[in-house]
């Protein structure tokens, strides 16, 4: 990492009608800029990895991995 691993365990749930995408997420410090997920985890725990397809009245858990400074963010 160039920074450090901000770690994010999250649960997403698709309580509509149709599958659904799910974008890559980013996180904003209190200096307004914005981080993006980092993209290449393959090893890490329970990564919930990059092409995200939640298919219709299912929850997908795992955890989302941010290469970030040191701060407080909002998701």
């Amino acid at each position: 990492p160039k920074h450090r691993f901000l770690a994010m365990r999250i649960s997403i749930n698709n309580s509509g009608g149709a599958d659904a995408n799910v974008p890559l997420l980013h996180v904003v410090n209190d200096k307004g800029e914005e981080f993006i997920e980092f993209s290449d985890m393959k090893e890490a725990p329970d990564w919930l990895g990059l092409l995200r397809r939640v298919n219709s009245t299912v929850t997908e858990s795992g955890t989302i991995y941010f290469d970030v400074p040191m701060g407080e963010y909002n998701l």
